[in-house]
């Protein structure tokens, strides 16, 4: 997990959809406009979708949608970061077993 403890918090105003919100971040403004940029994208996407639901329905669809991208995502990072250990153990295992018995 990213840490962002160590920046100080600045307030910013940014527009969602047809909300605006007054934001604490400890990210820059760039960094929190591709944030934001995310988010539009995705509302942009459940409204075409769905045009029918409200906004706060849209919303709520909206979060449900990035929320199931970032699990898959983590999943898939443990998957390869478990395979990456596996074989890292390995590799340290025959670099081990290599060296001893070249040491005799």
């Amino acid at each position: 997990m990213m840490s962002i403890s160590k920046n100080p918090l600045k307030t910013y105003e940014v527009r969602i959809g047809d909300c605006s919100l007054r934001v604490k971040s400890a990210h820059n403004s760039n960094t929190l406009n591709e944030i934001v940029q995310v988010v539009e994208q995705q509302i942009r996407s459940s409204k075409a979708n769905n045009r029918a639901l409200s906004t706060q329905k849209t919303f709520a669809l909206s979060c449900l949608n990035m929320a199931e991208e970032l699990v898959c995502l983590k999943k898939a990072l443990r998957r390869k970061l478990d395979h990456l250990e596996s074989s890292t153990q390995s590799v340290f295992s025959e670099l081990k077993s290599s060296s001893k018995s070249g040491s005799k």
